[in-house]
């Protein structure tokens, strides 16, 4: 009868655009992304498209964050008013493998 919103949310596909690039020690990344739809959880892998759409290399989320709180799901639905935003951490990936523009997809 009632539909199992957590489930709709996961069963999506994933996808989010990268607004900005950080380093991050021990060569890692830190992405600013908004979730466009679908959701994904921490250690998914993802896999990492260039500007122009191209399919570069598959990552694997390590850890997230909305407004300096952790997180396990990043989800493009407005949960508790907040906006789909994260910072994401991936490791063995350095901030010039990404660029602005680029998407996450899985």
């Amino acid at each position: 009868m009632f539909k199992n919103k957590k489930q709709d949310i996961e069963n999506k596909e994933f996808s989010a655009e990268i607004k900005d690039v950080f380093s991050h020690m021990n060569n890692a990344a830190l992405l600013l992304i908004i979730v466009n739809k679908g959701s994904a959880k921490i250690k998914d892998t993802v896999s990492y498209y260039d500007k122009n759409g191209n399919k570069i290399f598959d990552v694997c989320i390590t850890k997230a964050e909305q407004n300096h709180k952790t997180v396990k799901i990043l989800s493009a639905e407005y949960i508790y008013n907040q906006e789909p935003i994260y910072c994401v951490l991936i490791k063995k990936h350095n901030k010039n493998q990404f660029e602005i523009g680029g998407t996450l997809k899985n």
